[in-house]
């Protein structure tokens, strides 16, 4: 497993139950990552809405296969911990 400490955005909550979660972060460099909450962090669901501005810290599992002559990669991003960025607001 890679650890990992990245500012994202959520882009999409594909999953939310009283088990586990499972969502989309957009990083700066419009890369895609598919992150899991686990029922050991379950309580981090609830910071866990669509285009937040988020920091999170985790692992990184990679699984790669061959299965009929084609390889297949997964990488999950298991959350450890989130924190809310901060979002700068214009006033007039």
């Amino acid at each position: 497993m890679i650890s990992v400490d990245i500012k994202a955005r959520i882009k999409e909550i594909s999953f939310s139950g009283d088990k586990s979660c499972l969502f989309v972060v957009e990083t700066e460099g419009k890369n895609e990552l598919v992150c899991t909450i686990t029922k050991k962090n379950i309580e981090l669901a609830d910071l866990v809405k669509e285009n937040q501005e988020i920091e999170l810290k985790g692992n990184i599992a990679a699984y790669r296969r061959v299965k009929n002559e084609r390889e297949y990669i997964s990488n999950t991003l298991y959350v450890d911990s989130i924190t809310h960025v901060e979002q700068e607001q214009m006033t007039n």
